[in-house]
């Protein structure tokens, strides 16, 4: 619990993962520690994806082998309830 409040997260590059730049700066977004930084409103966060899909320079990879998939969808489920987690201590 204390990681969560007060430990940066690692870069999604540590995880082997060929993230664009864009999409870590959301996620960075999204897990900031302090309330004014972070994303406001799902719409917002729903625009900054859209905007990061529309963009040429975004290309999706060819063939994610499914372990890769399962580790993406743990770590999606981790930043989830570490949310959660952020957004219930400061309310």
């Amino acid at each position: 619990m204390s990681a969560i409040m007060y430990a940066d997260a690692p870069p999604m590059k540590a995880f082997g993962a060929n993230v664009p730049p864009a999409l870590e700066r959301v996620v960075r977004r999204c897990l900031e520690k302090e309330r004014d930084k972070r994303v406001q409103a799902a719409y917002d966060l729903a625009f900054e994806l859209s905007e990061i899909v529309a963009s040429p320079s975004t290309q999706a990879p060819a063939a994610v082998p499914w372990r890769l998939r399962i580790l993406w969808l743990l770590a999606g489920a981790l930043v989830g309830a570490a949310v959660t987690l952020l957004l219930l201590a400061f309310v």
